[in-house]
């Protein structure tokens, strides 16, 4: 294994700033400055990005890499972390072994084959917490059963194509995807009801708790 003063040399520098910065991320999770949910985002992309420029091939490509990774079931900072990882002991080893005089030029021909690597060994290891988080997820069909219910804004904003709220159940807080058709304005904490359930898309569409206006 590379010593620490390998790890930072100028070629693996980049790819052990990249794991630190994953390790940075997750003692303020822990420590509680961030949210687990602080860099997540939909997953569904199509509808959106075709909306926007059009229908073109590469959204649906992406779209899918997406969901080849599991983005759409674990946290966006889990598959990072792990990729980050992976990609931070390749690099840093095939760099000590075959780079003994750290050549920029060979790490530019072996950066591709190595990140290839890096996503195929993610992609197996992300597999037991895909199967997890799947298995924490509350059968679609009982969803429509919280129609009615309060919960709490967890994202930054809800728009008509993204948000997240938490329905506090008694037991662990159950994460629903919601979203917002009116014209009102949601920000993270704030209390809102859920109204109709589209089955379709797996979101809520959701309302003020109250009739007084939320988020001028």
């Amino acid at each position: 294994m590379a010593t620490v003063i390998e790890w930072f040399q100028s070629v693996n520098a980049p790819f052990t700033f990249m794991l630190v910065a994953c390790v940075l991320y997750w003692l303020m999770v822990i420590t509680g400055f961030l949210g687990l949910d602080f860099f997540d985002f939909d997953v569904d992309l199509d509808a959106d990005l075709k909306g926007d420029f059009g229908d073109v091939g590469s959204v649906g490509m992406f779209s899918g890499f997406l969901r080849f990774f599991h983005f759409h079931e674990v946290p966006f900072m889990v598959v990072m972390t792990l990729f980050s990882f992976i990609l931070w002991i390749f690099a840093t080893l095939l760099n000590q072994h075959w780079n003994p005089d750290k050549s920029w030029t060979l790490v530019a021909i072996g950066i591709l084959p190595t990140i290839l690597g890096a996503l195929a060994i993610t992609k197996i290891a992300i597999q037991p917490f895909a199967y997890l988080f799947r298995r924490a997820v509350v059968p679609q069909k009982n969803l429509a059963q919280y129609a009615g219910d309060e919960c709490i804004v967890t994202t930054s904003s809800v728009t008509n194509k993204f948000g997240q709220a938490e329905i506090q159940t008694g037991e662990s807080p159950l994460v629903v995807q919601v979203r917002n058709p009116s014209a009102f304005r949601f920000h993270k904490g704030d209390l809102v009801r859920l109204e109709t359930y589209v089955p379709e898309e797996c979101y809520f569409e959701i309302r003020p708790a109250s009739k007084a206006e939320t988020g001028n």
